[in-house]
C-alpha cells in the first residue's frame, strides 16, 4: 500500500514534489463528481464506511511547494475502496493513507511544530505501540511522551509552545488533562473532575472545556482558563451559567473579536442562548435563538461562522445539524445533513463536514454521502495582482495590462472593461478610432498601436463558476497637449535683449541688417499638440515644405540668416517641452555653394544621438547655390527631453557665403500637403502616396511602408 509522506530534512523543493507525487496513494476512489460552476450545494466524495470524529487542515511542508491537505479521523476503516485505518488524507481529489493507521478510533487531531498529532482510543499506530496518542514523523506513526495508559484522549491543543491533551484518562499522567514538557507528560495540578472535550488557546491562555465542575480546586462551569506560565486555573468572568442546566462545553472558536462557545445547555429566555453563545471578554451574549441541541463543531468559511452538531433547528428555522450565522440569526446551509456533525473545516474553497450521516441536502438538492460532505458556497476568485495605471507619451507602442487571481474552482474567466464597458477584440475594441485590442477576454490585455482615443479607466471582471470579482481600476492617460516654445538665447555678445539675440526678417542675420521680430529676449512661436500628434516639422513658414519634405519657395518670415567670412557664431534656440518622443525635422536651403549646415541636438546631461545623420553630432552638407539641402529628422532615441537645439552655421574659408532662408515651422504631422491645417485633402493625398508605394508614405519613418503607416496616419488625422 502506498502512503502519504512528507519532505525530509535536506530535500530540495523539486525533490519534494516528486516525493509527494509518489507518496500520495494513487487510488482515486469513486468519482468525486466535481463540476465547474456548481455552487451553494453539497457535494459527495468517496465515502467513509463508518463515522468520522474530527477534521483538520495540515500543510506538511509549511511554506514549501506541497499544498495543504485535509486530515480526517474517526472509526472508519475504508475511504472509498482504500483501507485507511481510521485516519485518512484528502488532497481535494482522492484519499491517501498515513501508514496503516490505528487499531482504534481517532477522536482528535492537531498540528504542533508543523507535525501532525492524533489522539483517540487506540493501542497501536501503524504497528507501533502508541497508546491513545501518536505523531506522524513523515514515514510512520510514533509514540509521544510515553503512552496514556487508560481511557481515551478526546482533545488536543497547543499553548505556550507546549502540547496539551484532554480526555477521560485518570492518574498518570494527570486527571483528564496534561501537557508535554521535556518529552514527558506532566499533570495540570490535580486536573478536572470530569471529561475534557475541548482545548484551544486564546489571548495567551488555554481554554479547557468539557463536562467538569471543577478545574484544580476552582469551581468551574464546564469551561475554564489555564495559564501555563503561572500554572494556575481561573474562571470565565462572568461564568457560563445556563438557567436550565449546563451539561458540557464541546467547542470554541474566536470570531470577530469574540469567543464563540458551543455545547449542550438550555436557556430559552436568559442572556445565554441555548447550546451556543459568544463571550465578549466581559459578558456572555445571545446568538439569535440558539440551537435546539448540542453544538459540536465550529469553523469560519468565506469569512462567515458555521456550526455543526446534533441540533435540528434554531427556533422555527430548520437547520438539520449545520447552520450559518448571518450576524443576527442562524440560517440553513443547503438543507443540512441527516445525522450528527462532529467536525467542520474549511479546505480548498469548501466547507467540510464530518460525522455520522448518509445524506446532505434535502429535496431535489439531496446528495448521498458517506459520513462526510463538502459544501461549496459562492466563493469568488481572489485577486493577487491588480492592474496599474499607465501614462503614455508619444510615440506610442503597445499597451499591456495584467491581472492575477486564484480560485479553488477553475477555470477562471476574464472580461476587460474600459469605463465600465466590456472590450472586444480587434481594431477600436476599446474605443472608436482606438488601437487593436487583443485578449479582451483573457490575460494579459494588449492594445496594439494605442492612441489617445483609448484613454480611460480599465478594470477586469474575473469569474469562476462560483462567483466573480472586479479588479481595481488602472487609468490609461496620454500626455496632455504640449506647448512647443522656441526661445532665442543670447548671441555673440552674450547679452540678452541686444540686436544679435533674435531672428530677423528681410535681411541677413547680422548686427546691422534686417528688422527684429520681437522686442525682448523670449519669443513663443509654438503650437498646441493634440494627444495623437507626435511630429513637429521645422521648415519654411512662407513657402512651407513640399509633400516630400523638401523646401518650397523661400518665404520672408522669421528667417535666420548667417553671413560673414571664415565662419559665423551658431544661433542657439532653446526647445522647451515635456512631451517624450516628439520628432523634429530640419529643412534648409543653401544660398551659395560650399555651405555646410551642422545640426546638433543636445539635452541636459550630454548629446543625444541624431537619427539619419552621418554621425552622432552633425550632418555636413555641401551643395551649390540655390540647391535644396533636403530634410533631416532629429529625434531623441532614449526618450529624453530636449533642452537646446543648436544650428551651427559655418562658411568655407573663402568667405562671402551664407545660409539663406533657414526658418522654422510647427505643423501637425497629418497635414500632408502642408496647407497649414488638416483637411480631407490630406487624407486623399496620403492614401494616394500609400497605394502608390511612395516613400513619402512611410509615415512613422520605420524605413518600410506597411499597413501600420496607414493606421498611424489615421490615428493622427482623427485625433482631437
Amino acid at each position: 500500500m502506498r502512503q502519504f509522506s512528507e519532505r525530509r530534512p535536506g530535500q530540495r523543493s523539486r525533490g519534494v514534489l516528486g516525493t509527494m507525487a509518489a507518496a500520495i496513494s494513487a487510488a482515486i476512489v469513486g468519482g468525486t463528481g466535481t463540476a465547474h460552476g456548481q455552487c451553494d450545494q453539497w457535494i459527495a466524495g468517496p465515502a467513509l464506511n463508518t463515522g468520522a470524529e474530527t477534521a483538520i487542515v495540515w500543510d506538511p511542508d509549511g511554506n514549501g511547494p506541497v499544498a495543504p491537505r485535509l486530515v480526517v479521523g474517526g472509526s472508519f476503516t475504508m475511504a472509498g475502496a482504500l483501507p485507511v485505518g481510521r485516519v485518512a488524507v484528502w488532497d481535494g481529489t482522492s484519499w491517501s493513507t498515513l501508514g496503516t493507521g490505528m487499531d482504534g478510533p481517532v477522536i482528535a487531531l492537531t498540528v504542533f511544530n508543523n507535525e501532525l498529532y492524533a489522539g483517540g482510543n487506540f493501542i497501536n499506530a501503524s504497528g507501533s505501540f502508541a497508546r491513545n496518542i501518536a505523531k506522524w514523523n513523515g514515514a510512520s506513526w510514533v509514540p509521544v511522551g510515553g503512552s496514556i495508559n487508560n481511557n481515551a484522549v478526546t482533545s488536543l491543543g497547543v499553548h505556550n509552545g507546549e502540547l496539551y491533551i484532554g480526555g477521560t484518562f485518570l492518574g498518570s499522567p494527570g486527571n483528564r488533562v496534561a501537557r508535554l514538557s521535556g518529552g514527558t507528560w506532566q499533570p495540570l495540578g490535580i486536573g478536572t473532575d470530569n471529561v475534557v472535550y475541548h482545548l484551544a488557546e486564546r489571548n495567551g491562555s488555554l481554554i479547557v472545556g468539557g463536562d467538569f465542575g471543577t478545574a484544580g480546586l476552582t469551581a468551574a462551569q464546564r469551561i475554564a482558563w489555564w495559564n501555563g506560565p503561572s500554572a494556575t486555573w481561573s474562571l470565565f468572568s462572568p461564568p457560563l451559567v445556563a438557567a436550565s442546566g449546563l451539561n458540557s462545553v464541546r467547542t470554541s472558536l474566536p470570531f470577530n473579536g469574540d469567543l464563540i462557545v458551543g455545547g449542550t445547555w438550555f436557556d430559552a429566555t436568559g442572556t445565554i442562548s441555548p447550546c451556543i453563545a459568544r463571550y465578549t471578554g466581559s459578558a456572555w451574549m445571545r446568538m439569535g435563538n440558539g440551537l435546539t441541541n448540542q453544538a459540536s463543531a465550529l469553523a469560519v468559511y468565506n469569512n462567515e461562522l458555521y456550526v455543526g452538531g446534533g441540533f435540528l433547528q434554531s427556533s422555527s428555522t430548520v437547520l438539520n445539524r449545520v447552520g450559518r450565522w448571518d450576524g443576527t440569526n442562524w440560517q440553513s446551509v443547503g438543507g443540512g445533513v441527516n445525522g450528527s456533525v462532529r467536525g467542520l473545516a474549511a479546505f480548498n474553497g469548501e466547507l467540510i463536514a464530518v460525522g455520522s450521516f448518509t445524506q446532505a441536502g434535502t429535496g431535489g438538492g439531496a446528495v448521498a454521502v458517506g459520513n462526510w460532505a463538502r459544501w461549496r458556497g459562492s466563493t469568488p476568485p481572489t485577486i493577487t495582482q491588480q492592474p496599474g495605471s499607465i501614462n503614455v507619451e508619444f510615440p506610442t507602442t503597445t499597451i499591456q495590462w495584467s491581472v492575477g487571481a486564484t480560485t479553488p474552482f477553475p477555470p477562471l474567466t476574464y472580461q476587460w472593461r474600459r469605463n465600465g464597458v466590456p472590450l472586444v477584440n480587434g481594431p477600436g475594441g476599446a474605443a472608436p478610432g482606438g488601437g487593436t485590442v487583443q485578449n479582451a477576454q483573457s490575460n494579459p490585455l494588449i492594445i496594439h498601436n494605442s492612441v489617445a482615443a483609448d484613454a480611460g479607466t480599465y478594470d477586469c471582471v474575473i469569474g469562476s463558476g462560483c462567483g466573480s470579482v472586479t479588479s481595481a481600476t488602472g487609468t490609461l492617460t496620454y500626455a496632455p497637449r504640449t506647448v512647443i516654445n522656441f526661445v532665442a538665447l543670447p548671441g555673440a555678445d552674450g547679452l540678452p535683449g541686444t540686436s544679435d539675440d533674435a531672428p530677423y526678417t528681410g535681411a541677413d542675420y547680422s548686427n546691422t541688417g534686417g528688422t527684429r521680430v520681437m522686442d525682448e529676449e523670449y519669443q513663443t512661436v509654438g503650437v498646441h499638440f493634440s494627444g495623437s500628434a507626435g511630429t513637429l516639422t521645422l521648415g519654411l513658414i512662407g513657402g512651407g515644405l513640399n509633400p516630400d519634405g523638401a523646401l518650397g519657395s523661400p518665404g520672408n518670415n522669421a528667417v535666420l540668416r548667417g553671413a560673414g567670412s571664415g565662419g559665423v557664431t551658431p544661433v542657439r534656440m532653446r526647445f522647451d517641452r515635456q512631451q517624450v518622443g516628439v520628432e523634429m525635422y530640419v529643412a534648409a536651403a543653401l544660398g551659395a555653394s560650399g555651405t555646410s549646415v551642422p545640426v546638433t541636438v543636445k539635452r541636459a546631461g550630454g548629446t543625444v544621438g541624431v537619427t539619419s545623420l552621418t554621425n552622432a553630432n552633425s550632418l555636413q552638407y555641401t551643395g551649390t547655390a540655390g540647391q535644396l539641402a533636403g530634410r533631416w529628422m532629429i529625434t531623441s532615441p532614449d526618450g529624453g527631453t530636449f533642452d537646446e537645439l543648436t544650428l551651427g552655421l559655418t562658411a568655407p574659408s573663402n568667405g562671402g557665403v551664407f545660409v539663406d532662408n533657414l526658418s522654422f515651422q510647427a505643423r501637425q504631422p497629418s497635414d500632408i500637403n502642408n496647407s497649414g491645417g488638416e483637411t480631407i485633402q490630406d487624407l486623399f493625398d496620403f492614401l494616394a502616396l500609400y497605394f502608390a508605394n511612395d516613400p513619402r508614405a512611410d509615415f512613422n519613418q520605420s524605413g518600410t511602408i506597411t499597413i501600420q503607416d496607414l493606421f498611424d496616419f489615421l490615428a493622427s488625422y482623427f485625433a482631437p
